[in-house]
């Protein structure tokens, strides 16, 4: 019975370990995000270490909200990210990998949720990776 107890006390204090580890990182990467202004149809957060931004839809408009992400000199269709989410309330997060202190550029476009029309973009932002 001592031992079950001994047993029961060593992974109650890991648990409790990876949860307050858990907790001090989820806290870093949240107190790094860099909201940025600007944007029609939808909130654009940047969160530089890591290469990620977190998008949300805020207009229940028919139109999906979306950002491409580049970096800041790159002419090359091909390079540019993209990232989607589609209904009011909906948000997503999408990680890239940029070299790091490359200047990003992040255009939010939106286009009708059928497809049929061409984006249209709504706003545009740089930061660095």
């Amino acid at each position: 019975m001592k031992r079950m107890r001994h047993r029961t006390i060593a992974r109650a204090t890991v648990a409790l370990g990876a949860a307050a580890g858990l907790a001090l990182t989820a806290g870093v990467g949240l107190a790094q995000a860099q909201s940025l202004p600007g944007f029609f149809h939808g909130t654009v957060s940047w969160y530089r270490n890591g290469d990620t931004v977190v998008i949300k839809d805020t207009k229940a408009d028919g139109w999906a909200f979306g950002v491409w992400v580049s970096e800041d000199n790159d002419p090359d269709p091909d390079h540019i990210r993209k990232c989607i989410t589609s209904g009011v309330g909906r948000e997503k997060a999408c990680s890239f990998d940029f070299r790091e202190g490359v200047p990003v550029r992040i255009r939010a476009y939106g286009h009708k949720k059928n497809g049929e029309s061409t984006p249209v973009v709504w706003g545009a932002y740089t930061v660095k990776a």
